[in-house]
């Protein structure tokens, strides 16, 4: 196990930066995810910490090494490719057993450690087989296995469940899960779906672009989004925004005035600034945080026509439109509506988020 610290980490090929000045720093032990879509540099990070891709500037750091100029086998990580990438000629034993011998380990610690993982990883019936015998789930299985054969100062995962089905994914989150605290390793793992960064990661690091735009944990990420892009990928259903101008009226109160409503934002007057008065501001706000109700219960309430219903069995997603906007509720299943009803939402005041259009930073 290894701190994996990352410093000004840059990756250009020709005019195009892929990787953008990342600076980035893995505890030992930790399960950090890179989270982003398609594009944002999430694997290219992953095969420069493993020295497959060099980068054109910056630094990588495995505990005490500088590994800048280490070839691959000199770093001593593990990484699983989003492919498998299994050698199909051996059998799983084989597969499991290939880096162990690259060590030059005797035949009898390589045994004892094959079936060791076998039974950890509840392949042990499955090492004769070949991989193209195998399932999708017990292929990942195998290359997670030849992963962590042997001990390694860090663990990389690229997309390891994405060629899985929806429901192996949720069983193998929890597998990855288990294995990485088991083992206690240090562990990078890239995907673009945000509820498996959530539910699996000690940190995340929300990338797009090549570039960092936000690394915490995973509950500050949700509740508390630095800008306008980590708001609206991290959630799902993902957060609703609305633009809106920001004004001062009525005897010198503030508000943000949207197509369809006005809001009131007096008491966040000092994290606005009164220097955006007359522009453009975003408001964010979770389908989560919006109650939704058939009778009006305050002034403040909002009405909206129903638009959509997407009935999900443990929840329904309300698709609700009000003025030029469509903004997405969470209702419980017994919540009786349908298309073109009429409703009536409160906004949870204490969960609001308020966004500059321009800079697409976060004001509160």
């Amino acid at each position: 196990m290894a701190r994996v610290v990352l410093e000004n980490l840059t990756k250009k090929l020709g005019k195009t930066t892929i990787v953008d000045n990342l600076s980035l720093e893995v505890n030992d032990g930790e399960f950090v995810c890179l989270l982003g879509p398609p594009g944002a540099g999430k694997t290219t990070t992953l095969r420069m910490i493993a020295g497959l891709d060099s980068q054109t500037s910056g630094n990588i750091r495995i505990g005490e090494r500088l590994v800048n100029n280490l070839q691959p086998s000199e770093r001593n990580v593990s990484m699983v490719f989003q492919t498998f990438a299994l050698y199909p000629q051996m059998t799983v034993y084989e597969n499991l057993a290939f880096p162990l011998k690259k060590r030059q380990m005797s035949h009898g610690e390589i045994d004892k450690k094959v079936r060791e993982v076998g039974e950890m990883l509840g392949i042990s019936p499955l090492l004769e087989k070949r991989p193209a015998l195998l399932s999708g789930g017990e292929r990942q299985r195998v290359a997670i296995g030849r992963a962590v054969v042997r001990p390694s100062d860090a663990f990389l995962l690229d997309e390891p469940l994405s060629n899985l089905d929806a429901k192996l994914r949720l069983h193998m989150r929890a597998e990855l899960r288990k294995l990485q605290e088991e083992l206690k390793q240090t562990a990078i793992f890239s995907t673009p779906d945000e509820l498996e960064a959530m539910s699996m990661a000690d940190k995340i690091a929300v990338m797009n672009e090549g570039k960092l735009l936000q690394f915490d944990v995973s509950e500050n990420v949700y509740d508390h989004p630095k800008n306008l892009f980590v708001a609206r990928f991290v959630g799902s259903p993902p957060m609703n925004t609305m633009i809106g101008k920001y004004e001062k009226k009525d005897g010198g109160r503030s508000f943000i005035s949207f197509s369809g409503f006005t809001l009131d934002v007096s008491e966040f007057r000092e994290h606005l600034g009164d220097e955006r008065l007359g522009s453009e501001l975003v408001l964010g706000v979770r389908p989560s945080n919006i109650s939704v109700s058939k009778q009006r219960t305050s002034a403040e309430d909002v009405q909206a026509e129903v638009y959509a219903v997407e009935p999900l069995g443990a929840e329904t997603v309300l698709d609700l439109e009000i003025g030029e906007d469509i903004v997405k509720a969470v209702v419980p299943p017994t919540f009786d509506t349908s298309m073109g009803d009429s409703v009536w939402l409160v906004i949870d005041r204490n969960r609001l988020h308020i966004f500059d259009k321009q800079a697409e930073l976060t004001l509160l």
